[in-house]
C-alpha cells in the first residue's frame, strides 16, 4: 500500500477536484492507497510514515516544499500537479513561481490533466525533467451521478457554451459567426456564457438539449464537458476544448493550431463547427453514436483513476 500525504488544497472548483482525488484513491477496490491531507502541525515522525508527498496545486510556499525535500528527497517520492504550472499558457514561465518549479525544484513526477497541455508544458521544462512529466485526467462524482437520467423532452436543439479566454483573439468573430449560422438554419438554440449562470440552470438546460457546442478555445479537460456527458448530452468541440471524448466523430478538426506560444484559433473555425453541427443533425438518428453518459461514468470513475495513478507511480517512482 502506498501512503500518500497531500498538500496544497486549492479553493473553488479545483478544491472540489482535490477532494475527489482524495476520496477516489481512498476508495480503491484493491486497497493500494492510503491518502491523508496534511494539517498545520506536522512532526518528523508523522511525515516519515508516508511514501509519497503530493503537492496538488499552486497553493503552497516553495520554502515548505524545499524544506521537506531537503529532509526526505532521498527516501520519499515527490509529485507535483496537476494544477501547479503556467497560469498564462500563452506566455509560459510568467512569474517567480513558474521559474522556481521549472528550473529549481526537484520532483519525481510532474502532472498535467490532459496530453496536449502536457506537451505544451514540456516546451518549458529542462531536458532532464522531460521524462518526469506526464498527464492524469481527473475523477469525479457529480451530484447527478446517482440520478436516473431519463430521456427527457429535449426541446433545445443546441446549447451554445460561450467562454472567451484572455488569449483567444478570434473569439468574438468566431462566436458571432456561430450565432449567425444557427439563425440562418433556424435552429432552436440557447446560449450560456461562462461566469454568468447558475449551476442548476446549466444542468437543467443540458437535460433539455440534443447537442452542445463548446466554443472555448481550450479546456483541460473541462468539468462542463463532463457535466454534459453526465446528462447524456452530445458535445461538439475540438480536441483541445473537449480532449476526453466519448465519440471522436463529434470532434471538429483543424480549427486551431499550436504555436511556440500556445493555441491560436483559425479564422474559418466557425464554418467547420457549423458543418459538424449539420452532420450531427443529419446523422444522429442514423449513426450509432456512443453514449456520453456511459463513457463518463467509467472515465471519471474512482477505479479508473486509481488504476491510472498506480500505473504512473509504478512507471516513474519504482
Amino acid at each position: 500500500m502506498k501512503r500518500i500525504l497531500m498538500f496544497a488544497r486549492p479553493g473553488g472548483t479545483l478544491g472540489f477536484t482535490f477532494d475527489q482525488h482524495v476520496i477516489g484513491l481512498n476508495s480503491d477496490n484493491e486497497k493500494r492507497f492510503y491518502v491523508e491531507v496534511a494539517k498545520n502541525e506536522l512532526t518528523f515522525e508523522f511525515l516519515n510514515t508516508f511514501d509519497i508527498f503530493w503537492f496538488y496545486a499552486k497553493a503552497f510556499h516553495p520554502s515548505v516544499y524545499e524544506q521537506l525535500y531537503s529532509h526526505f528527497g532521498k527516501t520519499k517520492k515527490f509529485i507535483v500537479g496537476p494544477n501547479v504550472l503556467l497560469d498564462k499558457p500563452d506566455i509560459g514561465i510568467s512569474d517567480a513561481w513558474d521559474d522556481w518549479l521549472v528550473n529549481k525544484a526537484k520532483f519525481h513526477i510532474q502532472l498535467d490533466q490532459v496530453e496536449f497541455y502536457n506537451q505544451h508544458v514540456k516546451k518549458f521544462l529542462p531536458k532532464e525533467k522531460l521524462d518526469l512529466s506526464t498527464h492524469l485526467d481527473k475523477c469525479m462524482r457529480l451530484e447527478i451521478f446517482d440520478e436516473d437520467i431519463k430521456e427527457t423532452d429535449r426541446d433545445i436543439d443546441c446549447l451554445v457554451y460561450s467562454k472567451k479566454r484572455r488569449y483567444d483573439t478570434y473569439f468574438d468573430d468566431f462566436r458571432k459567426n456561430i450565432i449567425l449560422g444557427l439563425d440562418e438554419r433556424k435552429i432552436n438554440y440557447k446560449e450560456i456564457t461562462y461566469g454568468s449562470y447558475q449551476k442548476n440552470e446549466f444542468l437543467e438546460s443540458l437535460l433539455r438539449t440534443k447537442v452542445m457546442l463548446n466554443l472555448s478555445l481550450d479546456e483541460c479537460p473541462g468539468i462542463l464537458n463532463y457535466e454534459a456527458f453526465y446528462c447524456n448530452t452530445h458535445v461538439i468541440g475540438s480536441p483541445h476544448n473537449t480532449p476526453s471524448h466519448y465519440d471522436t466523430r463529434l470532434h471538429v478538426l483543424d480549427t486551431d493550431f499550436m504555436t511556440e506560444k500556445y493555441l491560436v484559433r483559425k479564422p474559418e473555425a466557425a464554418s467547420s463547427y457549423m458543418e459538424k453541427l449539420d452532420w450531427f443533425f443529419e446523422h444522429s438518428g442514423k449513426e450509432n453514436l456512443n453514449s456520453p453518459r456511459e463513457f463518463v461514468l467509467y472515465h471519471t470513475s474512482y477505479q479508473r483513476y486509481c488504476d491510472d495513478v498506480y500505473q504512473i507511480i509504478e512507471k516513474y517512482c519504482e
